[in-house]
């Protein structure tokens, strides 16, 4: 599939994309709502359908934080979605994403009584002190989820303050929404596995295209699925068909809405967006005008709106738009610096644009040379022309300007650090700087195969790369995973191995020993993965995730105190659950050395700071041990009496019992271990 994106003099709006805030929220009142997390880890991709319910309702009282930006977010945080459910950890994204709080929450999917039903647990966070709110578990039938946003809402109302109005009626059925939410997981798999190289022909990409497809055939007259259907566009890069989408999703929207409310509002400052990149003035214009009579005192669409007047030529009408924003907003810079802009076109934008027009046709023509002589002389117009330095920098390099490109692209970056295409170039020219284009060239050839798993294929042109210059460490990485994926280990290692020791970095080179320890461990090679872990260390002492997988290795060999030693190291250089897993790790290994009184601090630190982790319920089950062995009998007994209530099926009930008639013995109080011990023996 070949798509192509038209670059032009409209580059800047890309960035306005990226962040789309309203300045007439309720109060200030700002939500980022965030996936529901299965507890038993299957059927996640109801936890987006969960969001979405509460979302459809919610953006009716107050300002939604865009959910696929705010998804994105946790992505490149390298956060797993359960990591919200800590308080800490959604207050510092709210704080990110500018909003006021944070709703997130679990669920487990359970046939009860021969029906289908949902136990939720949603749970709110106030960003501004990081105060959060358990809304109380509730079960819900699958038929009836519309009870589920209601009762949510209900509570939040308290919080964010706002009276229920009645509920938006669900016409269409929850089985024909399944598949969009299977897309959306599948999306998620999709930006995680490709990183960068998102393309919309990619297998994942192909399968959540086709399954966001399929909910809008049997329920067309849902918004969502064009919502999410356009952002899987935009991921990829296939702007046509997002900018298609966006328009049925402003058209269901207003089916759905009526015309006067924030999602429509929203859409029309994504279209007009879209429009202006594609120089589709007309269109742009008169979105980005009913985006205004929708929001009158939204600043940034009168940013936008003044940006497509100064695309058309009319740098008057341009500056006056760009004054009005900042009029309603005194502290958005862009308005400032675009008003100064416009006004400069005024004066120099004839010239430099003529200049740049003629240097694209010479350029589309192949006459680089002479292309990179009109986008110089754009730039001496108006150093500001960020356009004319990308096509400068692609010229120069077309005619083995290295260096010339490399500066052209370095001003374009300090000109628009969010420039995608100018950042990819720059990187390439660098990347052919240090190891050479014949190097670079072979190993992109080799890239293309891999991406088309023609693996044995891409083997020669990886190995060309490497022997041409040794120090390529993509390509030894990139010959690595082929090797990986023809089932050869030992080359798999190997090369992995020469791909850590080419990384200038020895933070970067303990990660890379750290992941092949991590994939030796899940193979069994226990002594292979030890040795790889204490590379890791070698390289960067402070890697928190080396030290927990190296105390895993010595607990297993029961060799206690090296164990607690990289433990206690991995607590130190980790957060939130992976801290609380070395916690958990200090006290297991405090346990066969006797040291049960060191031991209870750690366990009452997880107790009160991990609530939400897997194994929670193993640990106060050796809390209550720990008090028993420590005779503090009465501790031991109202801990034992709480667990017994919190957790009445755990596989640690029968273990805590035990120690609790332990303590109990202990102060001879024989009636109580009766009663207990008869328990024990009913188990």
């Amino acid at each position: 599939m070949d798509i192509r994106v038209k670059v032009g003099s409209t580059v800047f709006v890309l960035m306005l994309l990226l962040w789309v805030p309203f300045a007439f929220a309720k109060d200030g009142v700002r939500v980022a709502l965030f996936p529901f997390v299965p507890r038993d880890g299957e059927k996640a991709y109801l936890g987006y359908l969960l969001r979405d319910l509460v979302k459809r309702e919610l953006e009716r009282y107050v300002e939604v934080h865009d959910v696929v930006l705010g998804d994105n977010l946790v992505r490149e945080s390298r956060l797993s979605w359960d990591a919200l459910l800590v308080p800490l950890t959604a207050q510092t994204l709210g704080r990110k994403m500018q909003c006021t709080h944070v709703l997130s929450g679990t669920f487990r999917f359970r046939v009860l009584g021969g029906r289908e039903r949902l136990v939720v647990s949603p749970r709110l966070v106030r960003v501004q002190d990081g105060t959060s709110w358990d809304i109380p578990s509730a079960v819900f039938e699958w038929g009836k989820l519309g009870d589920f946003s209601a009762y949510v809402l209900e509570h939040l109302g308290q919080e964010l303050g706002f009276s229920l109005a009645s509920s938006l009626p669900l016409s269409v059925a929850l089985e024909d929404l399944l598949p969009l939410y299977e897309g959306v997981v599948v999306m998620d798999e999709a930006i995680r596995k490709y990183g960068k190289n998102q393309y919309p022909d990619l297998p994942l990409w192909q399968k959540a295209f086709a399954l966001a497809r399929e909910t809008i055939q049997r329920v067309p007259e849902y918004p969502e699925a064009y919502y999410y259907l356009a952002c899987m566009y935009r991921i990829t890069r296939w702007w046509a068909k997002e900018i298609e989408t966006w328009e049925e999703y402003l058209a269901r929207l207003s089916d759905a809405y009526g015309t006067s409310t924030l999602p429509v509002a929203q859409a029309y400052f994504r279209l007009a967006s879209f429009y202006l990149l594609e120089k589709r003035f007309d269109e742009a214009l008169r979105y980005a005008e009913r985006a205004a009579e929708l929001a009158p005192s939204w600043a940034e669409v009168y940013l936008l709106w003044g940006k497509i007047w100064y695309e058309r030529g009319n740098m008057e009408e341009a500056k006056s738009l760009f004054e009005k924003a900042l009029s309603l907003s005194p502290d958005l810079r862009e308005a400032r610096y675009f008003a100064q802009l416009a006004e400069k076109a005024r004066i120099f934008g004839k010239e430099a644009y003529e200049a740049y027009v003629q240097g694209y046709q010479s350029f589309a023509l192949g006459n680089f040379r002479q292309a990179a002589t009109y986008f110089a002389e754009a730039t001496r117009w108006n150093p500001s022309m960020k356009e004319a330095y990308y096509w400068l920098g692609r010229a120069l390099y077309e005619v083995g300007d290295l260096e010339g490109s490399q500066r052209a692209w370095e001003r374009l970056l300090e000109l628009d650090p969010l420039h995608s295409q100018g950042r990819r170039f720059l990187e390439r020219v660098r990347r052919e700087q240090q190891y050479g284009r014949e190097a670079v060239r072979a190993f992109e050839e080799g890239y293309r195969l891999y991406e088309e798993a023609r693996y044995e294929e891409a083997v020669p042109y990886f190995a060309q790369a490497v022997s041409l210059n040794p120090l390529f460490s993509d390509a030894h990485e990139y010959l690595a995973r082929c090797y990986y994926r023809m089932g050869r280990r030992e080359a798999y290692l190997a090369e992995r191995e020469k791909a850590a020791a080419t990384l200038p970095h020895p933070e970067d080179r303990a990660w890379s020993y750290y992941e092949m320890g991590f994939e030796l461990l899940g193979w069994g090679e226990r002594s292979e993965a030890r040795r790889m872990l204490e590379k890791a260390l070698q390289n960067n002492p402070s890697l928190g995730k080396a030290h927990l997988l190296l105390g895993d290795i010595y607990a297993e060999e029961k060799a206690w105190l090296k164990a607690f030693e990289h433990y206690r190291e991995a607590s130190r250089y980790t957060e939130e659950e992976e801290k609380g897993r070395a916690l958990f790790g200090m006290a297991l290994s405090l346990f066969p050395l006797s040291r049960y009184g060191d031991a209870l601090p750690l366990l009452e630190e997880i107790l009160r700071d991990y609530p939400y982790a897997t194994f929670i319920e193993e640990a106060e089950a050796l809390w209550i041990e720990a008090l028993a062995r420590e005779k503090r009998t009465e501790e031991a007994r109202r801990a034992f009496e709480q667990f017994s209530l919190r957790f009445p099926h755990c596989p640690f009930l029968e273990r805590s019992m035990f120690w609790c008639s332990f303590a109990l013995y202990e102060r001879k109080k024989w009636h109580e271990v009766n009663l207990l011990l008869e328990a024990f023996l009913a188990c």
